[in-house]
């Protein structure tokens, strides 16, 4: 053996050992991670039990302590069970406790979220829901308007169908009223193009044969009247909750079993539940926009398939062999797959048969072919979703949920199908990493610059000149991302954005 191929060798050893190395590491620091997690976890677990075991317990903690207990039994977190009663009388504690208009408020938009998801056996009720929207426009929150505006667009499902022309009718009322934001403004002229795009007619709106459905408050426009009246006498101040401003701060507060138990409460480090089980997410613009964009690639991809009665056999046939699937899910699919309608939907300019076709062959694509089984399941997982309170969902829910299926699990990178909501977190998260990407990029003098409470001239200069540079930035990815993908139009983006511009 020469030498050239000895020194090989050895090299391909070390770089071998270092791997193996590298491999145990990873696997230790993720076992040493899992534990810390869990014994946090378990740390806020009984000291929220202590809490509420001491003399005093709920009543001594203060309305914003009281809010977050009450969303700890909301979404059942941190060993709490999910006791909707329990949260939505604790969220009336909070509302008790309190004289500040904007905490009040969000106590009632907790509290219509609670109806809006609906739990156990009881169905979603969008009258009460819009009861306590009603409530939370008195306090200034103007999204408890847009919110009541999306029951009457798409309906509560199942027993609520839309009503797009009083939707149009609540939008106008925000579009043509100044005190409301720009971004409010804005996605109301986006709801109002979409409810033309959709007209009267559409599939979502198509009653089922043999169902009862309730009816809506018909005199909305007039009771949303009488709240913004009732808010102006009051001189609230007008407060958008779609969109936060980010404190763009490096520094975050988190609960940790370090902090003083004599000084601290832990109810006041616990964050609050961001992540919505909302039904009308399918009906969120960035999903279906997303959903629009995954069916026109697909089809580019794989064609037009026809034959839906062997693209349904081949389907049952695989699911039968999905050993850990329960009766009661394929139960479910068999309901969803015999609701599947040949209807176009205007949306999507595809009927549910026709989506289902696609997503098929998708699955079936060569391309996939080692990702199969995977994503098989999903699709059977999803499908079986399709069901919520022994209804099949909408036809909107129906087709999000098939597309859906290939997000994250196809070869190739699909558009996500994610909800306004997570897209705004997603934009805060952007500018907070932008901001400190750029300050970590500065001199010490410029940063010294920027954060200075007292600016002379000259750090005016150089503050305005790093914080040009973050809206940039943020703007580029933020087009990349939204508006080039047809996620969102450059007016919404905009209008998202307007509040982070303005603090960086």
């Amino acid at each position: 053996m020469d030498k050239t191929n000895f020194w090989i060798i050895v090299f391909l050893v070390v770089l071998l050992a270092c791997c193996l190395i590298f491999v145990l590491w990873a696997k230790n620091f993720k076992r040493h991670a899992m534990e810390h997690v869990t014994r946090d976890s378990r740390d806020i677990k009984q000291k929220l039990q202590k809490i509420e075991d001491e003399q005093g317990g709920i009543e001594s903690l203060s309305d914003k302590q009281t809010y977050v207990l009450a969303d700890t039994y909301h979404y059942g977190r941190y060993g709490k069970p999910l006791n909707v009663k329990k949260a939505i009388d604790l969220y009336l504690q909070s509302i008790g406790k309190s004289s500040n208009l904007e905490h009040i408020g969000k106590c009632y938009m907790a509290i219509a979220r609670v109806y809006i998801e609906g739990w156990k056996d009881h169905r979603p009720d969008a009258v009460k829901a819009i009861k306590w929207f009603l409530k939370s426009i008195e306090c200034g929150y103007e999204d408890g308007i847009l919110e009541i505006a999306k029951i009457y667009m798409y309906g509560l499902h199942p027993y609520y169908l839309p009503d797009k022309l009083t939707a149009g009718k609540i939008y106008s009322i925000v579009l043509y009223n100044q005190k409301f934001s720009d971004s409010a403004r804005t996605m109301c002229t986006e709801h109002l193009k979409q409810i033309a795009q959709m007209g009267y007619s559409d599939l979502d709106a198509a009653p089922e044969a043999g169902r009862t459905y309730y009816t809506l408050p018909f005199n909305i426009e007039e009771k949303i009247s009488i709240c913004l009246e009732s808010a102006n006498t009051r001189h609230v101040e007008w407060i958008h909750t779609s969109s936060f401003v980010p404190t763009l701060q490096n520094e975050t507060r988190i609960a940790t079993k370090n902090q003083d138990e004599t000084n601290t409460n832990v109810l006041d480090f616990i964050p609050v539940q961001k992540i919505y089980n909302d039904s009308q997410n399918v009906h969120s613009s960035t999903v279906q926009n997303a959903a629009q964009n995954t069916i026109e690639y697909i089809e580019n991809k794989t064609g037009t398939v026809t034959d839906f009665t062997n693209s349904v056999s081949q389907f049952i046939q695989e699911i039968e062999n999905i050993a850990d699937m329960r009766p009661s899910e394929k139960e479910n699919i068999k309901k969803v797959l015999e609701s599947l309608s040949e209807s176009i939907h205007s949306r999507y300019d595809k009927s549910e048969k026709d989506v289902f076709n696609l997503v098929w062959a998708r699955i079936n694509d060569r391309v996939n072919n080692e990702r199969r089984s995977d994503m098989i399941k999903v699709f059977a997982d999803n499908i079986s979703s399709g069901v919520e309170h022994d209804n099949v969902v909408c036809s909107s829910g129906k087709i999000v949920r098939m597309i859906g299926s290939l997000d994250g699990m196809d070869v190739e990178p699909l558009p996500s199908l994610k909800p306004e909501w997570a897209i705004n977190e997603e934009i805060a998260s952007s500018a907070s990493a932008i901001r400190n990407k750029v300050l970590e990029r500065a001199t010490t003098n410029q940063r010294k610059a920027y954060e200075a409470l007292d600016q002379t001239d000259e750090q005016k200069q150089i503050a305005e000149h790093l914080s040009n540079i973050m809206r940039t930035e943020l703007r580029q990815k933020c087009k990349v991302e939204y508006v080039d993908t047809n996620i969102l139009s450059e007016d919404v983006l905009n209008s998202k954005l307007a509040d982070y511009i303005y603090n960086m």
